[in-house]
């Protein structure tokens, strides 16, 4: 059994359902799977978007390198996190609360979008932190074509 609020199955039949009303709905696949093995083929899509799923992913770079590889050259990664915010006594409570966090809802604090992305080899286009002392980040990175 699973809450409604967070149930795949649920929260892809309501996707799903709003899909149906948007003029392209034709080009948008939706499906639940593992971020770190992706059921797609290579260079396959043209833009991955992740919205607070790489805190709570085993390995965040493994997963930024799957979306990677499914990328097609040129291809746009965004992502919409929580990670460390600009206010030092915030953050400080971030390091206090983050081994709590991860051991009791699988979910790391301190991960910062930006530099996972960079990590994994895309070009950064624009990035910001939003919200409360820039808790919230938004990364747009692109994956560098392959040389000529």
């Amino acid at each position: 059994m699973c809450w409604a609020s967070i149930c795949p199955e649920a929260m892809l039949d309501h996707a799903r359902a709003r899909l149906r009303s948007v003029r392209v709905s034709d080009r948008i696949d939706l499906r639940q799977g593992d971020a770190q093995q992706l059921d797609l083929p290579d260079a396959s899509v043209d833009t991955v978007l992740a919205t607070y799923a790489l805190c709570t992913v085993a390995d965040p770079h493994a997963a930024l390198l799957e979306a990677g590889r499914v990328l097609r050259p040129g291809g746009h990664l965004l992502l919409v996190e929580h990670g460390p915010t600009r206010s030092a006594w915030l953050r400080a409570a971030q390091h206090v609360l983050n081994p709590l966090t991860v051991r009791w809802q699988a979910d790391n604090l301190l991960r910062d979008p930006l530099d996972l992305a960079q990590g994994a080899g895309f070009h950064i286009i624009e990035a910001d932190q939003l919200g409360v002392a820039g808790l919230v980040h938004r990364v747009h990175g692109k994956k560098s074509k392959p040389s000529t």
